[in-house]
């Protein structure tokens, strides 16, 4: 019997006047870009969330976006 789980690892950020933010956490700071010789750039201090599939992606895309529209109402 074979089973295809698709999971990942994802982070949201944003740059925002040369300022990068943890959607996943706003608390975390001062956070900064660098290379990665085997996937590019990556904010490694971001929040790395692992999801379980599309659906699990679609709910941690929402809820990030709440707090992206949150922050930007204020």
């Amino acid at each position: 019997h074979f089973s295809l789980s698709p999971h990942g690892y994802c982070r949201f950020t944003e740059v925002y006047n040369e300022l990068i933010e943890d959607l996943a956490d706003p608390s975390r700071v001062e956070l900064t870009v660098v290379d990665d010789p085997l996937v590019g750039a990556i904010v490694p201090e971001a929040t790395l969330q692992e999801v379980q599939g599309p659906q699990q992606l679609l709910e941690f895309i929402l809820e990030v976006s709440g707090v992206l529209c949150e922050s930007t109402s204020e």
